[in-house]
């Protein structure tokens, strides 16, 4: 993983960047820009003007339609955020600006008002620094930062504290059911059983449908009817949402999210950068009791001073981000043979469909493609390309599933696995085991099926569609070509019949002019942009 602090080499072609929601699980975003900037509290970058940092966590942005220059935009606080801490700290490097004593120090970051009771812990009973962690189960760096916290704990003993709230991310189908299940184990055993099951749940983190929780559920002793009545009827949503609702209070918009005796640390950063804070803190708290505060009360009086709200960083003088891919131009966008499809079979317009079976927009646009095809019979025609993001963890193999699928039955076989792959998908059940089980209900030769999906016999196709996708600038799932005319998002159908209708009347007009209807396709497109460009 590229640390914040080192020199970074970036994509300018992100083929992963969201589900028309997020910035998730890649080490690297980009702002490119026309000139170097200046924003309070950072450095100014140099040519080639690129603006980069290492993400290590996730993070959502806006619902529903992927826009560069809110990714830029979050990218931009961040790098403030960072740079001003750096800063206060005495340099780039937070872990060598502590120093080897511990001594009070103020960082220059605000102290938030964080409240702890009720909430699964692990360390000290009266420690004089309290980490309060905000997590989702399904988030790889959440997972990564895990043995970071574990060493932290060994390191600081009876000084130190670790406080889990619930953060579940949109995009993450199995997050908010698992920390259900992990609050549950809290109900049932403690502190004990929360960490029991948060141990499964991180080890497992592909496997987190409900047949596997109940399975952890058995592993660490729990009683399996009060656990599964307590998943049935939803008993610790609540306490789910008021997480959600503090996070979102405080300024953890991703995770993982901390804040350290109140002073926020955003990602899976190294253990140095804790370690940092830890020691700074623990001297702020050895003051505190050197003046009479009782050790047990050390967290309830920092917070007395504390801020109810975080303070976001302002970013000004931000240049524009990386414009859209131009609606209304039409890009050379060639299909690739092999590619299935739907429809008519010598279409007037052919609509260009890149899609990721873990993303809800993706499902919800399907009704309309069929809705589309059915007042389109004799004209349309809908071909699937996968664009699967990184963040869903179940979204490269449902691919690879359907290129087998395809493999074998060819189009019938194809659109039969995407059929079942969205239903799996909306009651979050895209494991490996339902991805085989899809096989044996569509009569596919398993054992080839199960041997592509472990050899990856369709990994290349699908990351050539996945490149194909950046090329032409759609980052974020479902993205359209419209007859090479780009449409994002799970539009409205009338969107999609408006330009429809644009098209087919540029393509009657085309097989006026004597084009072979077979051929409308490869004209439309012959002449377009070759690329989206990003200025």
């Amino acid at each position: 993983m590229l640390r914040y602090t080192q020199t970074l080499t970036l994509w300018h072609d992100v083929p992963r960047v969201d589900c028309s929601t997020t910035i998730d699980e890649f080490t690297g975003a980009v702002v490119h820009t026309a000139a170097p900037r200046q924003t309070p509290g950072m450095r100014t970058y140099p040519s080639p003007w690129i603006v980069a940092l290492a993400l290590v966590g996730c993070a959502p942005t806006v619902c529903p339609a992927p826009d560069p220059s809110l990714i830029a935009q979050a990218v931009l606080t961040e790098l403030a955020a960072r740079d001003a801490r750096a800063a206060a700290a005495g340099g780039d490097e937070l872990a060598d600006a502590a120093g080897d004593d511990d001594a009070p120090q103020d960082d220059g970051s605000v102290r938030v008002r964080v409240p702890i009771e009720g909430h699964p812990g692990l360390g000290s009973a009266t420690p004089l620094v309290t980490i309060t962690s905000f997590s989702d189960f399904q988030c790889p760096f959440c997972s990564r930062v895990t043995p970071t916290l574990e060493r932290l704990t060994e390191t600081y003993g009876d000084d130190l504290r670790i406080v889990f709230f619930e953060l579940p991310l949109p995009f993450h189908a199995d997050a908010k059911p698992a920390a259900e299940a992990a609050l549950e184990a809290y109900a049932q055993r403690g502190d004990a059983g929360y960490a029991a099951m948060r141990a499964q749940l991180y080890d497992h983190q592909r496997a987190l449908g409900r047949a596997d929780l109940e399975r952890y559920a058995a592993e660490v002793g729990l009683d399996l009817a009060r656990f599964r009545a307590a998943l049935d009827d939803h008993r610790h949503l609540p306490t789910v949402e008021a997480d959600l609702a503090l996070a979102a209070r405080i300024g953890a918009h991703g995770t993982p999210n901390f804040f350290v005796n109140g002073r926020q640390v955003t990602g899976a950063q190294p253990y140095d950068v804790f370690d940092a804070y830890v020691r700074a803190e623990r001297a702020v708290a050895r003051a505190a009791v050197a003046s009479g505060v009782p050790r047990a009360e050390v967290y309830a009086h920092l917070m007395q001073d504390a801020v109810d709200r975080a303070v976001e960083a302002e970013v000004a003088d931000a240049q524009p981000a990386p414009a859209r891919p131009d609606p209304a131009a039409t890009y050379a966008l060639e299909i690739p043979s092999g590619t299935p499809g739907r429809g008519a079979r010598e279409p007037l317009v052919t609509v260009v469909a890149f899609g990721d079976y873990e993303c809800p927009f993706c499902q919800r646009a399907e009704a309309t493609l069929q809705a589309l095809l059915e007042r389109y019979p004799d004209t349309v025609r809908v071909v699937h390309l996968q664009n699967p993001l990184g963040f869903h963890p179940h979204a490269l193999e449902s691919a690879m599933a359907a290129r087998e699928a395809y493999a074998q039955r060819g189009e019938q076989g194809y659109f039969a696995m995407h059929a079942a792959l969205y239903e799996a998908a909306a009651a979050h059940e895209l494991s490996r085991s339902r991805l085989e089980a899809i096989a044996v209900s569509l009569r596919l030769d398993v054992r080839r099926f199960r041997r592509a999906l472990d050899e990856g016999t369709h990994r290349a196709r699908v990351e050539q569609e996945q490149a194909l996708a950046a090329r032409f600038g759609a980052l974020g799932t479902p993205s359209f070509f419209i007859n090479g005319r780009i449409l994002t998002g799970a539009r409205p159908l009338e969107e999609f019949t408006s330009l429809v209708d644009t098209e087919l009347a540029e393509a009657r007009a085309l097989l006026e002019s004597g084009v072979r209807r077979r051929d409308v396709y490869a004209r439309v497109v012959r002449d377009g942009l070759p690329r989206f460009e990003r200025e």
